[in-house]
C-alpha cells in the first residue's frame, strides 16, 4: 500500500518490476485491493484497440505481402465479389464508430456482432 501511495498512478508493468511478482499474482492482489476500494482500476482501451487495428493491418499486408514475394498467389474470384468487399464495409462502419465517443456502446457492439453474424449467414448461403 505505501508504494502505491508514492504515486498517482502505476502501469501494470512498473508495479510487477518493482513488486518482483508475476502477473497472475500481481492481478490476484490488484483484484483484492480494487474489490475493497482501496485501489481503481483502469484499462487503456484505446491501446487495445490500436493493437487490433494494428494486428489486422500487419496480418493483411505484412504476411500476406511476403508471401506473395515469395510465391506468387492466385486470388480466388469469391474472394475478391464478397470478403473485399465485407471487409471494407466493415472497415468503413469502424470509423464513425471510433469517433462517437471513448467506448464502444452495448447497441454499437450489438451492430458489430450482427454485422458478423450477417458475414456468417453470407458465407454459409454460398
Amino acid at each position: 500500500m505505501t508504494l502505491l501511495a508514492t504515486r498517482p498512478s502505476w502501469s501494470l508493468q512498473d508495479l510487477k518490476a518493482e513488486l518482483e511478482l508475476s502477473d497472475g499474482n500481481l492481478v490476484t492482489h490488484l483484484r483484492t485491493l480494487h474489490d475493497n476500494g482501496y485501489v481503481a482500476v483502469t484499462r487503456p482501451t484505446h491501446q487495445a484497440i490500436a493493437n487490433m487495428i494494428g494486428s489486422n493491418i500487419f496480418n493483411i499486408l505484412g504476411i500476406l505481402g511476403v508471401t506473395a514475394v515469395i510465391a506468387p498467389m492466385h486470388v480466388a474470384p469469391e474472394l475478391a465479389r464478397s470478403d473485399m468487399w465485407w471487409m471494407i464495409g466493415t472497415s468503413l462502419l469502424l470509423l464513425p464508430l471510433m469517433r462517437s465517443g471513448a467506448r464502444l456502446s452495448r447497441g454499437e457492439g450489438a451492430l458489430l456482432f450482427g454485422t458478423y453474424l450477417a458475414y456468417l449467414m453470407a458465407l454459409i448461403a454460398l
